[in-house]
């Protein structure tokens, strides 16, 4: 090959690159000092890598790493791992207590709550869910001495009372008549009766002997020799 044929060969290719070049210019544009590359402001251009098959202005078919920061005004799609912050969940949660608890609050991330909790009725258990001394019920040991009221029901106020002995509230004896009290082992009073007052006063002499009715009768002594 001449050095003529060769320069002509060269020339060629130097006005195909410049017109390849100069089209590609029409799509994209460097800064002055050649810091990025940009989509041409206007331009309907889509740049695939990875992919000839281009869905937006950049379509990666592959995995891409970032260093920095990426920044966008919307997002859609799936993220996995955990985010460095949040303001608030999507959607707001309900968190509730179950068990001999009840009570429920809603929480979305954005401050701290408080869960207000009713212990239910007939949910704790004296004789196994407390420690420490209770009394469960109260009654009478057996002998009937005492009326226990209220024992063992929810609320109630226990009351005690005196079992009634059979003796009926009254004042017994007179001026002819004593009571008959019968007392048990308590020092309750059980029965009681009246009797007739001994009103007869025997008197024995030297000889013979009489009666006096002392409430009848007068018992005089008269003077005498011996």
């Amino acid at each position: 090959m001449t050095r003529g044929t060769f320069y002509k060969l060269i020339q060629r290719k130097k006005m195909a690159f410049n017109r390849e070049l100069s089209q590609f210019a029409n799509y994209l544009e460097l800064d002055a000092s050649a810091n990025y590359i940009g989509i041409a402001a206007g331009k309907d251009a889509e740049v695939g890598i990875g992919t000839v098959d281009t869905e937006a202005k950049l379509t990666v078919d592959g995995d891409v790493k970032v260093s920095g920061v990426v920044t966008a005004t919307s997002f859609d799609g799936i993220f996995t791992g955990n985010a460095d912050t949040a303001t608030a969940l999507e959607t707001s949660r309900t968190i509730s207590l179950g068990g001999d608890l009840a009570g429920s609050v809603s929480f979305n991330g954005t401050s701290d709550v408080t869960i207000t909790s009713t212990i239910q009725a007939n949910s704790v258990d004296l004789g196994t869910d407390t420690v420490g001394n209770y009394v469960a019920t109260i009654a009478d040991s057996g002998s009937g001495n005492l009326v226990v009221s209220g024992s063992g029901s929810e609320t109630a106020s226990v009351t005690l009372d005196l079992a009634d002995t059979g003796v009926s509230a009254n004042t017994y004896g007179s001026t002819t008549k004593i009571p008959v009290v019968s007392v048990d082992a308590k020092g309750r009073v059980t029965n009681v009766t009246t009797t007739d007052v001994a009103t007869n006063l025997s008197v024995s002499g030297d000889s013979g002997s009489t009666t006096v009715n002392l409430l009848d009768e007068t018992l005089v002594f008269e003077g005498g020799s011996n």
